[in-house]
């Protein structure tokens, strides 16, 4: 029997490379965000609303952990961690990108048969 639950969330590893004052040199990283699975009826919304990718992780997003400063001791709350991923460009695209990647990897993972 599959159970489901209406407010499910679900984590997920996000990898990040920023780039640096160099050409072609990057900092890589990673945090771990926090989803919320949302309705069908959401995601068309969503598709028929445009929304940008703030907009749209403002709707799944529900929190990020593992998001520090780049010098000094001082540490981000968690509600300062999720504004900094959410305001960043290439964080931002690539934690909406771990969000669709996971649910399409659920359902083909899930629901097809092995070739």
């Amino acid at each position: 029997m599959l159970t489901l639950k209406r407010d499910m969330t679900f984590k997920q590893t996000v990898h990040v490379q920023l780039p640096t004052e160099k050409p072609d040199v990057f900092r890589t990283g990673s945090f771990t965000a926090e989803y919320k699975l949302i309705s069908n009826d959401e995601v068309r919304a969503m598709a028929d609303e445009k929304l940008t990718v703030q907009q749209q992780l403002d709707r799944v997003l529900v929190s990020v952990d593992g998001v520090g400063p780049i010098e000094g001791d001082e540490k981000y709350s968690p509600a300062e961690q999720l504004q900094l991923v959410k305001e960043n460009t290439i964080t931002s695209l690539a934690a909406l990108h771990a969000f669709n990647k996971a649910c399409a990897k659920d359902i083909v993972g899930k629901t097809s048969k092995a070739p």
